[in-house]
């Protein structure tokens, strides 16, 4: 069964409402303005550890 473009893009839009509507309060944005810098960094940090942690990296 194929989904037509216009399907495809409602999907897509119901996906990204609950963020949307998440980054949208005043008090989240306030915290993401002034420490979303810190906690990408913290993210992207802690994607890399568990890569480097599932890969194998730290077996001796």
């Amino acid at each position: 069964m194929r989904l037509s473009v216009a399907s495809q893009v409602h999907r897509t839009t119901d996906r990204r409402a609950p963020a949307r509507g998440l980054a949208t309060r005043p008090v989240i944005v306030r915290v993401l303005a002034r420490w979303g810098h810190i906690a990408l960094a913290l993210v992207l940090i802690a994607i890399g550890l568990l890569i480097l942690i599932e890969g194998g990296a730290f077996c001796l």
